[in-house]
C-alpha cells in the first residue's frame, strides 16, 4: 500500500512539473511572430529580348546537289568558288574544247 501511494505521488508531481514548464514557453513564440517579412517590389517593363548561343561545330545542308559537268575536258578557268552565290544556268568553269571537237569529228566522219 505505500509503493502504491508513493507511485501516485510521483506520477502527480511529474503531471505537475510537466504542465508548468510548457506553459512557460508560449511567451518565446509571440517575439518570433513578430518579426517583419522583407518583400521586394519591381514594376513589370515590356522590352525585346534576344538569345544568342556560341558554338563550335559543323552544319550540314539539308539537301546536297550535285554539280556535274555536260562534257569531259581539262578545266582551264574557275568562274565560281565554294560558298558563291551563284544563278542557273551561270558558267562556274571554262573547260578545254579539244577533247570534245576531236570526239565531234570523229563522230561525223
Amino acid at each position: 500500500m505505500l509503493k502504491q501511494s508513493t507511485y501516485i505521488r510521483t506520477t502527480a508531481i511529474l503531471i505537475l512539473l510537466t504542465s508548468l514548464a510548457s506553459c512557460g514557453s508560449k511567451s518565446d513564440n509571440k517575439e518570433e511572430k513578430a518579426q517583419a517579412t522583407l518583400i521586394s517590389v519591381a514594376t513589370a517593363e515590356a522590352m525585346s529580348l534576344e538569345v544568342r548561343e556560341e558554338a563550335i561545330g559543323t552544319l550540314e545542308g539539308l539537301m546536297d546537289p550535285t554539280v556535274a559537268a555536260e562534257a569531259s575536258g581539262r578545266v582551264l578557268k574557275v568562274f565560281a568558288h565554294p560558298g558563291n552565290v551563284v544563278k542557273k544556268g551561270q558558267a562556274l568553269v571554262l573547260i578545254d574544247a579539244t577533247d570534245y571537237n576531236l570526239q565531234r569529228n570523229e563522230a561525223q566522219s
